[in-house]
Protein backbone atom coordinates (compact mmCIF):
# COMPACT_ATOMS: atom_id res chain seq x y z
CA UNK A 1 0.00 0.00 0.00
CA UNK A 2 2.85 2.53 0.82
CA UNK A 3 3.98 2.25 -2.67
CA UNK A 4 0.38 3.40 -3.73
CA UNK A 5 0.37 6.15 -1.75
CA UNK A 6 3.70 7.74 -2.57
CA UNK A 7 2.60 7.49 -6.36
CA UNK A 8 -0.35 9.59 -5.40
CA UNK A 9 1.94 12.32 -3.70
CA UNK A 10 4.30 12.13 -6.34
CA UNK A 11 1.69 12.58 -9.15
CA UNK A 12 0.26 15.37 -7.07
CA UNK A 13 3.86 17.36 -7.40
CA UNK A 14 4.36 16.66 -10.75
CA UNK A 15 0.91 17.61 -11.94
CA UNK A 16 -0.12 20.36 -9.29
CA UNK A 17 -2.42 22.26 -12.06
CA UNK A 18 -3.42 19.56 -14.19
CA UNK A 19 -6.53 18.13 -13.91
CA UNK A 20 -6.89 15.12 -11.75
CA UNK A 21 -10.51 14.01 -11.51
CA UNK A 22 -14.06 14.78 -13.16
CA UNK A 23 -17.34 14.06 -13.09
CA UNK A 24 -18.85 13.66 -16.10
CA UNK A 25 -20.18 17.42 -17.09
CA UNK A 26 -19.89 18.62 -13.62
CA UNK A 27 -17.14 19.68 -11.41
CA UNK A 28 -13.02 18.99 -12.50
CA UNK A 29 -10.40 18.96 -9.91
CA UNK A 30 -6.81 19.50 -10.27
CA UNK A 31 -4.46 17.59 -8.57
CA UNK A 32 -3.64 20.42 -6.09
CA UNK A 33 -7.63 20.71 -5.51
CA UNK A 34 -7.94 17.44 -4.85
CA UNK A 35 -5.06 16.62 -2.78
CA UNK A 36 -6.66 19.51 -0.98
CA UNK A 37 -9.88 18.05 -0.42
CA UNK A 38 -8.29 14.68 0.76
CA UNK A 39 -6.45 16.50 3.38
CA UNK A 40 -9.83 18.28 4.61
CA UNK A 41 -11.85 14.97 4.86
CA UNK A 42 -8.74 13.31 6.96
CA UNK A 43 -8.53 16.48 9.10
CA UNK A 44 -12.54 16.75 9.90
CA UNK A 45 -12.25 12.64 11.12
CA UNK A 46 -9.87 13.47 13.18
CA UNK A 47 -11.88 16.12 14.35
CA UNK A 48 -14.67 14.19 14.76
CA UNK A 49 -12.72 11.73 16.79
CA UNK A 50 -12.20 8.70 13.83
CA UNK A 51 -9.30 6.72 15.26
CA UNK A 52 -7.26 5.07 13.40
CA UNK A 53 -8.06 1.74 11.80
CA UNK A 54 -11.63 2.91 11.48
CA UNK A 55 -13.53 1.35 8.68
CA UNK A 56 -15.34 3.85 6.70
CA UNK A 57 -17.75 2.32 4.33
CA UNK A 58 -18.52 3.84 1.23
CA UNK A 59 -21.96 2.87 -1.06
CA UNK A 60 -22.36 5.21 -3.66
CA UNK A 61 -21.81 5.76 -7.92
CA UNK A 62 -18.76 6.54 -8.58
CA UNK A 63 -17.79 10.49 -8.64
CA UNK A 64 -15.01 12.53 -7.72
CA UNK A 65 -16.09 12.57 -4.01
CA UNK A 66 -16.13 8.74 -3.91
CA UNK A 67 -12.33 8.92 -5.03
CA UNK A 68 -12.09 11.46 -2.41
CA UNK A 69 -13.00 9.60 0.43
CA UNK A 70 -11.26 6.41 -0.53
CA UNK A 71 -8.49 8.22 -1.22
CA UNK A 72 -9.00 9.88 2.58
CA UNK A 73 -9.53 6.43 3.83
CA UNK A 74 -5.93 4.59 2.54
CA UNK A 75 -3.81 7.43 3.10
CA UNK A 76 -5.23 8.29 6.40
CA UNK A 77 -4.57 5.23 7.95
CA UNK A 78 -8.47 3.99 7.86
CA UNK A 79 -9.86 0.89 6.57
CA UNK A 80 -12.19 1.84 3.30
CA UNK A 81 -15.04 -0.85 2.91
CA UNK A 82 -16.49 -0.39 -0.86
CA UNK A 83 -20.22 -1.52 -1.42
CA UNK A 84 -21.80 -1.97 -4.67
CA UNK A 85 -24.21 0.72 -5.20
CA UNK A 86 -26.96 -1.85 -5.83
CA UNK A 87 -27.29 -2.86 -2.21
CA UNK A 88 -30.86 -2.31 -0.61
CA UNK A 89 -30.62 0.34 1.65
CA UNK A 90 -31.24 -2.83 4.25
CA UNK A 91 -28.30 -4.70 2.84
CA UNK A 92 -26.43 -1.52 3.32
CA UNK A 93 -27.26 -2.01 6.76
CA UNK A 94 -26.66 -5.12 7.35
CA UNK A 95 -23.25 -4.74 5.45
CA UNK A 96 -22.37 -1.33 7.61
CA UNK A 97 -22.85 -3.27 11.12
CA UNK A 98 -21.20 -6.60 9.62
CA UNK A 99 -17.94 -4.62 8.52
CA UNK A 100 -18.19 -2.58 11.73
CA UNK A 101 -18.10 0.81 9.91
CA UNK A 102 -17.95 3.89 12.14
CA UNK A 103 -18.75 6.47 9.11
CA UNK A 104 -21.02 5.86 5.90
CA UNK A 105 -20.94 7.74 2.57
CA UNK A 106 -23.94 6.90 0.50
CA UNK A 107 -26.69 8.99 -1.03
CA UNK A 108 -29.71 10.19 0.38
CA UNK A 109 -32.15 8.23 -1.08
CA UNK A 110 -30.47 5.09 0.40
CA UNK A 111 -29.98 6.92 3.46
CA UNK A 112 -34.04 7.40 3.33
CA UNK A 113 -34.57 4.09 3.45
CA UNK A 114 -32.03 2.80 6.37
CA UNK A 115 -32.93 1.84 9.93
CA UNK A 116 -30.53 3.35 11.78
CA UNK A 117 -31.18 0.78 15.13
CA UNK A 118 -29.47 -1.88 12.76
CA UNK A 119 -25.74 -0.29 12.41
CA UNK A 120 -25.18 0.85 16.54
CA UNK A 121 -21.73 1.33 15.81
CA UNK A 122 -22.23 4.09 13.29
CA UNK A 123 -21.34 7.08 14.29
CA UNK A 124 -22.37 8.95 10.92
CA UNK A 125 -23.97 9.20 7.88
CA UNK A 126 -22.50 11.83 4.75
CA UNK A 127 -24.58 12.27 1.36
CA UNK A 128 -21.44 11.02 -0.90
CA UNK A 129 -23.18 13.72 -3.57
CA UNK A 130 -22.98 17.04 -1.27
CA UNK A 131 -21.54 15.91 1.48
CA UNK A 132 -24.25 17.02 3.76
CA UNK A 133 -24.29 15.28 7.11
CA UNK A 134 -27.18 13.16 7.33
CA UNK A 135 -26.76 11.59 10.59
CA UNK A 136 -24.46 12.14 13.24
Amino acid sequence: MESFINKFHDAVLRHWDETAVADFEKDTYTYSEFASNVAKTKLLWEKAGIASGAHIVINARSSANWLRYFFAAVTGDKVAVILFNGFTAKDVSGLVNHSEGKLLYTEAATFSKMELSDTPGLRGVIDCNTGKLLFG
